[in-house]
């Protein structure tokens, strides 16, 4: 049925849902070991440098996996195929992706923003849940896309034309990209450059850039105030 057929459930139909990616209905998370569960053991291609390709021939699915020595192999990125576009040269799978993708148990057109179907061009972006899903548009429709130069189709941004025109193609997606989205390190606040109360008398400069340059002697020249003060560290 491809990429929006949902009639009848297959053994490799995807939805990405705001907690997990299922396949055939369960649960695989962004966990390799549960996806050679579902799609069976991978072919395999290290890249070296701890990275690695993994290739489910039979579902047209490949990732792009980190292996590290003393860590087990980690899942970076997804890619349904779709179609092979003229002039691939990389490997891809055997065959390609024939279940059904769903976003959140949607077809994927209808699970993007409007907005973002407008202003299609090469990939439409949309962020669920845990997931960054990038689907590149098929190169029919690409081409088609790409005829118009940049003030026109910037012009129709407006318009339903390009969104009518990835609409209406029989096969309007070519490649599908699903990354977990990084989680962000809450840092403690470090109280590294907070300034003491002065002890003693305190010279008042009034003088600006005098000030900044007996500051500069000081602390960078002599070392002798510290710590010496890094705006990069004093960002982050």
């Amino acid at each position: 049925m491809g990429l929006f057929g949902i009639f009848k459930k297959q053994k490799f139909d995807i939805d990405v849902r705001p907690d997990g990616i299922f396949i055939g209905g369960v649960n695989c998370e962004f966990d390799l070991a549960k996806f050679n569960e579902a799609l069976g053991q991978p072919r395999v291609i290290d890249d070296g440098e701890g990275k690695s390709r993994y290739f489910w021939d039979e579902a047209g699915i490949f990732a792009f996996v980190r292996v590290g020595e003393l860590a087990e192999p980690k899942l970076a990125e997804i890619i349904l195929m779709l179609e092979v576009a003229k002039g691939v040269q990389h490997e891809v799978p055997r065959k390609l992706y024939g279940g059904a993708f769903t976003i959140d148990g949607r077809p994927p057109l209808e699970a993007v923003p409007e907005q973002e179907l407008r202003g299609a061009y090469i990939f439409l972006e949309l962020s669920l849940g845990k997931f960054e899903v990038s689907l590149a548009l098929a190169e029919a429709v690409q081409e088609r896309i790409g005829a118009m130069d940049f003030a026109e189709r910037f012009a129709k941004r407006d318009t339903d034309e390009i969104a009518d025109i990835v609409r209406a193609a029989k096969m309007p997606i070519g490649r599908v990209c699903i990354n977990q989205k990084a989680k962000k390190v809450k840092r403690r606040p470090s109280d590294k450059f907070k300034l003491p109360r002065a002890a003693g008398e305190t010279l008042l400069f009034k003088n600006f850039n005098f000030k900044i340059a007996v500051m500069n002697e000081l602390m960078y020249e002599k070392a002798l105030l510290q710590p010496k003060f890094d705006v990069f560290e004093y960002c982050e």
